[in-house]
């Protein structure tokens, strides 16, 4: 079998249209935390040690931004890095 070096969901960025509707909702419904807040962004925090899980900031419509993972090594991140780059991905 192949290993596959993503070992879990990191976090996600959501765009959307009305801010204060989807952080209560992400607070009341699915039970997070805020973390921190800007003047056009809510990040989200859940049990967990990271700073935030899910990030939402306003949008004209509702989106997913980005999805951010996590590597079981550095050593498999950067092989993912190489490989994405070596297939053409806009490395930022």
């Amino acid at each position: 079998m192949i290993r596959f070096p993503v070992c879990a969901l990191r976090s996600v960025e959501l765009g959307t249209p009305d801010l204060d509707v989807s952080e209560r909702f992400y607070t009341t419904v699915w039970g997070l935390d805020v973390a921190a807040r800007t003047a056009d962004a809510v990040y989200l925090r859940g049990t967990g040690s990271d700073h935030h899980i899910v990030a939402l900031r306003q949008s004209d419509a509702s989106e997913l931004r980005s999805v951010t993972f996590r590597a079981a090594s550095a050593d498999d991140l950067a092989a993912i890095r190489d490989a994405a780059a070596a297939r053409g991905a806009e490395l930022l």
